[in-house]
């Protein structure tokens, strides 16, 4: 395997991407109950490779928002919004809550592939896709997802329905926008 130390804006996703190893085995051989990361934890990663570079631009060039300019993202669901990125409760919520009924569809918010589908600690059921020009999105609380890891999608594909697992306070969508590992106000790329 290889030791990977977590530098600022690395998320399990992202380092499980890059060495080709499942995020749910590197938290079982880490012993991580859930995915946070601390900058300078290391992290073993079993049977760990660096992926080649060929291999990351191939995989960005088979995502139609790559090959143009496109910097805007669609809506990810209707609904109303119940809550805003922005602080709240003494910390920053890093995206932005939609309410509606259960089993209301999900769509990606752009071209892209799945590097995560599964459980994620207070998220609950989570679906976290990688876009190009360093672009990942997050869609928690779901209750259900109809993706899975390594699946490309396109843009208004429908990839869940919304729920209310993990930590929520009814049926909504938690959608995250991260832009080269920091958490962006999704309001910037939606029309």
């Amino acid at each position: 395997g290889v030791l990977h130390i977590a530098d600022m804006g690395d998320t399990l996703w992202r380092i499980g991407n890059s060495y080709g190893v499942d995020v749910a085995v590197i938290m079982k051989e880490n012993a991580k109950e859930s995915a946070d990361l601390s900058i300078g934890e290391k992290i073993f990663i079993p049977g760990g490779k660096k992926k080649q570079q060929s291999d990351r631009q191939l995989a960005r060039a088979e995502t139609t928002a790559s090959r143009g300019a496109k910097q805007r993202f669609v809506y990810p669901t209707a609904g109303e919004v119940t809550s805003v990125f922005g602080h709240r409760w003494g910390r920053l919520h890093s995206g932005i809550d939609f309410a509606n009924d259960i089993g209301t569809p999900i769509r990606a918010a752009r071209s892209g592939r799945v590097v995560h589908a599964g459980w994620y600690s207070g998220y609950g059921y989570t679906v976290v896709i990688e876009h190009d020009q360093g672009y990942t999105t997050l869609y928690g609380h779901l209750n259900e997802y109809l993706v899975q890891m390594g699946q490309y999608i396109k843009e208004g594909q429908t990839i869940a329905y919304m729920g209310n697992s993990g930590n929520s306070t009814g049926n909504n969508i938690h959608f995250e926008l991260w832009k080269n590992g920091i958490p962006v106000n999704p309001y910037n790329v939606l029309p």
